[in-house]
């Protein structure tokens, strides 16, 4: 999620982007819902940048196993969903070795992808 805060003499508002990722078949989309809001009118003078926006990775998992170790370079804590071969998402424990490193385990095998954002 990308989230800004802008103000000027007259108001802030907060601009919020959350990316969608879904998967049919063998095509992957990626699609953007933004949302804005005012958040306090008035007369305050505030600028702040909360967080970069969201890079995304793509991680294949071909051989089935139960934990999963990915290294990513995104310097953040990316947000994890996994779908398996058959494109079920499959929940599991995302564990945050790193900025740069992420470990998942599952309850049983299997191989699949994780798309981090």
């Amino acid at each position: 999620m990308f989230r800004w805060y802008g103000g000027n003499k007259e108001m802030i508002t907060e601009i919020e982007t959350n990316i969608v990722i879904e998967q049919v078949d063998d095509v992957v989309s990626i699609t953007e819902e933004v949302t804005q809001n005012t958040v306090i009118e008035g007369n305050p003078v505030i600028l702040q940048f909360v967080s970069s926006a969201p890079s995304r990775f793509i991680y294949s998992q071909d051989a089935a196993s139960n934990s999963w170790v990915i290294n990513h370079n995104l310097e953040v804590y990316p947000e994890v969903k996994v779908l398996d071969t058959a494109n079920t998402e499959i929940v599991g424990d995302v564990i945050y070795l790193s900025l740069k490193s992420i470990r998942i385990d599952f309850s049983a095998p299997f191989s699949g992808k994780a798309y981090l954002i």
